[in-house]
């Protein structure tokens, strides 16, 4: 079965063409631990299911969920020059405290 597959359809590449921007986290947990105890990857995914899949309702429930919430954030920093993608770590907690 899978060794027929040759080629997305047009139709599936216009499904699949997500344009994600350079600032989404892909994930890789480089950016951890965090000394506050954050799980920054996991607010990392809700912030992009929020902001690029408008799952907002969703995301916010997942979100209450976690034990250290983005607002723990003291700002010191460590995470950032660790993340391999240069995403605004510290930027879009703050974002997501207000958001979330």
């Amino acid at each position: 079965m899978g060794e027929e597959f040759k080629e997305f359809t047009l139709e599936e590449k216009k499904l699949f063409n997500l344009n994600l921007g350079k600032d989404y986290c892909r994930d890789c947990g480089l950016c951890l631990p965090c000394p506050r105890k954050l799980n920054i990857t996991a607010i990392l995914r809700f912030y992009d299911l929020y902001r690029m899949y408008d799952l907002k309702d969703w995301t916010k429930k997942l979100y209450r969920g976690l034990e250290v919430n983005a607002d723990e954030c003291d700002n010191c920093g460590i995470c950032e020059p660790k993340c391999p993608h240069q995403i605004p770590i510290r930027k879009f907690l703050e974002e997501i405290s207000l958001a979330f």
